[in-house]
């Protein structure tokens, strides 16, 4: 999978949500309680150390961290809207009104501080501490004391990881986490981000996080390994200060093993994916459509995604992509056009007006009812027809047929021709259009498929009529010459009474020997 194509999206599972960044963007999907998805989104913004071997891994760490902890406290936030809260404290109602955002900014980062701190207490100074004791009771020699410490940090690390799946809204986190890498894999297999699709693939990943920790863990036993064992307290200095170091190198070794197909890669890739199963699980259904919801805003241009940010276009183009509807942005596009006039790769946003009619058409077409129908009109051939319910859409191979039917007239004289089941009248208009000598009648009996014939026709020089193919004919005026039809492609209708290929056959062979100077051409 990862042989034909890699890609720079990564995410972070939230309570009930998915955060995906792009090479651009960051899309933020979290599910609320009504059943309906809300997206935020924010700006990747590159900094000089990305560039920067060994520095950018501490500095994308920090970052990561102050803006997953801010990622999770808003998903949080929407997750449990609406639900009932314990009454304010006075600390509450006066942080509220005086905490400004650059105060909540710092407090995210002494959060994000006591997380780093916590860790660092339980994966260098406790397995560092435990193994000092140890060592007064049994002396232990340099690697039986690495080997000691490094068994300790893993067990450390296996136990806490097995704790975090025993709690219900951590286990549902892990859920979304399987999510967000199986839609990942997805995008890279160049599949279309459907439920069904995304559901396929693995739930395992290299380039996750639980990779990079279960990495950082392992390249410290061989890192740690020189630091002198005379004082548990100044080993426990050494090792903060190599910290960034450690952070760095794992960081380059990820990235490579990302990047390359190798053995070597492969070995070093496999513990974070054995890892990866105490973190991941099955996602259902509910969460991948907010994995879709969360992608799709985010991807490159190149490969898809939307290069701008235009929040309701995004929003319109993450639903139908979740409903599974093809060519969804397309769609989305089109939808756009219609309800504001603009053109949304153009264009910063809809009024509320616009953004409410939007989300209305939205869940229509997600519904799967026509693009077509939804505006009320689609191009055929170089003229536009009114087209909804009762009709058939227009198709790219209603033009091909038009253009044999043409390509049969050409060379005839003032040829009669009749539009059978006529429908929106596409196929006769187009001839009409393109044989100005022709005499065209569109024929069409349904009254839902009426005022889309009257109304296309008006003004074209093409008569209507409101009549039944298999009776129609009788009352045509005789003439001579000779006649041209082509055949519908209807199934038997078995004796029921039900209009089948027979029937139609019989109506246009008849209406050719009741109007010898007629080319009778039908859309049955």
């Amino acid at each position: 999978m990862y042989k034909e194509f890699r890609t720079s999206v990564g995410g972070q599972a939230l309570m009930e949500g998915i955060m995906m960044r792009g090479p651009e963007k960051i899309c933020c999907a979290v599910r609320k309680p009504d059943g309906t998805i809300d997206l935020t989104y924010d700006t990747v913004t590159v900094h000089w150390y990305n560039k920067v071997p060994l520095v950018r891994g501490v500095c994308n760490m920090a970052e990561n961290l102050y803006k997953g902890y801010r990622y999770l406290m808003h998903a949080a936030d929407i997750a449990m809207e609406g639900e009932a809260e314990p009454a304010e404290s006075k600390l509450d109602k006066w942080f509220e009104e005086h905490a400004t955002p650059a105060v909540q900014n710092v407090l995210m980062t002494c959060a994000a501080f006591v997380g780093v701190v916590l860790a660092l207490f339980l994966f260098t100074f406790l397995p560092t501490f435990l193994t000092g004791l140890v060592m007064k009771v049994v002396p232990l020699g340099r690697w039986p004391r690495v080997i000691l410490e490094g068994a300790l940090k893993m067990a450390i690390f296996l136990g806490y990881m097995f704790l975090c799946t025993r709690f219900k809204d951590l286990h549902r986190v892990f859920e979304y986490h399987g999510a967000e890498h199986k839609t990942i894999a997805c995008y890279e297999a160049g599949l279309p981000l459907t439920v069904e699709n995304i559901r396929k693939q693995s739930r395992f990943h290299p380039r996750c996080g639980t990779s990079f920790m279960i990495l950082v863990i392992i390249i410290s036993i061989f890192l740690y390994a020189v630091l002198p064992w005379t004082s548990t307290g100044m080993r426990i200095v050494y090792k903060l200060c190599m910290f960034p170091l450690l952070v760095g190198i794992s960081y380059e070794i990820l990235k490579w093993a990302g990047r390359s197909d190798s053995v070597l890669s492969k070995i070093v890739s496999q513990p974070g994916l054995w890892m990866q199963r105490l973190t991941t699980f099955e996602p259902d259904d509910s969460m991948i459509e907010v994995a879709i919801a969360a992608v799709t805003p985010v991807l490159p241009e190149k490969t898809g995604g939307s290069p701008l940010v235009n929040t309701a276009y995004q929003s319109l183009c993450a639903r139908l992509m979740m409903a599974g509807v093809p060519d969804a942005r397309f769609d989305a596009v089109q939808l756009y056009k219609f309800v504001t006039g603009r053109d949304p790769r153009l264009d910063n946003g809809p009024t509320p007006d616009e953004a409410s009619s939007l989300r209305v058409l939205g869940e229509r077409r997600a519904a799967r009812e026509p693009l077509q129908y939804l505006l009320g009109e689609w191009d055929f051939m170089d003229f536009t027809l009114k087209v909804g319910r009762g009709v058939l859409c227009p198709r790219a191979d209603s033009e091909v047929v038009c253009e044999a039917a043409i390509e049969l007239l050409k060379d005839a004289e003032a040829p009669v021709v009749y539009d059978l089941c006529a429908g929106t009248g596409c196929l006769g208009l187009g001839i009409a259009r393109h044989l100005p000598g022709a005499a065209v009648t569109c024929v069409e009996k349904s009254a839902d498929a009426w005022p889309y014939l009257t109304a296309n026709v008006a003004g074209t020089g093409v008569q209507a009529v409101q009549g039944d193919i298999l009776t129609y004919y009788n009352g045509l005026p005789s003439g001579g010459g000779r006649s041209h039809y082509l055949e519908p492609a209807l199934p038997d209708g078995g004796g029921d009474g039900t209009p089948d290929a027979g029937d139609c056959q019989r109506a246009c062979h008849g209406a050719g020997r009741r109007a010898r100077t007629a080319s009778i051409f039908t859309a049955c």
